[in-house]
């Protein structure tokens, strides 16, 4: 039932019909569908289909993170660093952004997610930003700078 329900979520949410889209993803969400706590989170950020809302963004996203969902601990490490729907806190913000897969070693444009290629001449492999969260990333630079500044100093 979850996955159908997030199916039809999906399909609402790409036709422009948010509040079906809202329903069918909380539905989903709260069967436990990670990508629907995700999208519901999200739909809380934005204000698509319900009354903007970060706490219950926070509440789904956190869901979502737990289960592994890279981009839920993406957007989670996010809500930390700005305080948005949690209080402000740099050491959980740091914890999610790492669950992410982010941190000194990650390059933050190019590639998709497991994706990787050879660089110069040494053959190394460096990983790539997930192409789920590139979007999320360029916003956030565009909006508020370099957000993994201080992750490149630990």
């Amino acid at each position: 039932m979850s996955d159908q329900s997030f199916h039809d979520g999906a399909d609402a949410h790409r036709r422009g019909d948010y509040v079906t889209a809202h329903r069918k993803y909380l539905e989903a969400a709260e069967q436990g569908h990670a990508e629907a706590q995700f999208e519901l989170g999200r739909m809380y950020i934005s204000g698509e289909g319900c009354q903007k809302d970060y706490a219950t963004a926070a509440h789904w996203t956190r869901k979502a993170a737990k289960q592994g969902h890279k981009s839920a601990q993406f957007n989670l490490g996010w809500m930390y660093s700005h305080g948005h729907g949690v209080k402000e806190d740099e050491a959980q913000a740091k914890h999610w952004y790492r669950e992410a897969g982010f941190g000194k070693e990650r390059r933050l444009r190019g590639g998709v997610a497991g994706d990787s290629a050879k660089s110069g001449k040494q053959g190394k492999r460096e990983r790539r930003l997930p192409e789920s969260i590139r979007h999320i990333v360029e916003e956030a630079e565009a909006r508020y700078g370099k957000v993994f500044d201080w992750l490149a100093e630990r």
